[in-house]
């Protein structure tokens, strides 16, 4: 950023407007500048901005993305429901739950709402790493163990990056408390700034390694079902 930019908390205030359609509008933004922001579903929050409908949009492409590949599967092949299935579609709707429900640091439910929507999340590298493993296990002629080191890494970048953001969390929230116990201090903006971008970054980190995971599970889908249908049995023994 330029030294006259900066990045800290914006909160958007809706409200109807007097004889209008059932439905709020935004129509303020207050700027807390002393504060940092904590995450990019905070920061998709901001009425207005691109982010918002960029992170509600790309979560519902990915979920349609998802139905109608199993759709195909379901059209094309006898499909059998496996875990890995069932946790990949749990991650999308996980990623539409968070951008359906927006990070609002002041409205309880929609924060609890949000957040069991990153719980789901965690079902994308769960489906991954089950679908390499069974791969390994099922088809030990063509298939090595080898191959689930890929999805070990994914996660272990994505563990980083959550790691780091709760890191960065926790300075924000030390930070805050040191400016309310000391009302003569006067908050740092270049310090606001870089704990927002390392809060954006960190846990930017954690959602590349799940749109990996998730790409990478979709595929090597084709490879798994290819394998089902002409050696199932023979593969097992």
């Amino acid at each position: 950023f330029k030294k006259e930019y900066g990045l800290y908390r914006v909160y958007t205030l809706n409200s109807i407007p007097p004889k209008w359609a059932n439905m709020s509008i935004s129509y303020r933004a207050l700027l807390y500048k002393h504060h940092p922001i904590e995450s990019i579903s905070e920061f998709s929050a901001i009425q207005g901005g691109i982010a918002s409908s960029m992170l509600f949009g790309t979560s519902v492409c990915t979920m349609v993305i998802i139905s109608c590949g199993y759709a195909s599967e379901i059209h094309d092949h006898s499909f059998t429901l496996f875990p890995d299935d069932v946790g990949i579609l749990l991650g999308a709707f996980g990623l539409v739950t968070i951008g359906t429900f927006e990070l609002d640091p002041f409205n309880k439910w929609m924060k609890r709402f949000h957040y069991f929507g990153v719980f789901l999340t965690m079902g994308i590298f769960f489906a991954f790493n089950f679908q390499q493993f069974s791969m390994a296990y099922l088809y030990p002629h063509k298939y090595t163990y080898a191959r689930v080191w890929y999805p070990i890494f994914l996660d272990c970048i994505s563990l980083g990056g959550f790691l780091n953001w709760q890191w960065w969390l926790k300075k924000g929230e030390k930070y805050q408390d040191e400016l309310k116990a000391d009302k003569s201090m006067k908050y740092d903006e270049d310090y606001v700034s870089k704990l927002s971008i390392m809060n954006l970054t960190s846990e930017g980190v954690y959602f590349v390694g799940a749109g990996v995971s998730m790409a990478s599970f979709m595929i090597y889908y084709s490879y798994n079902c290819n394998e089902c249908d002409t050696c199932f049995d023979g593969c097992i023994d």
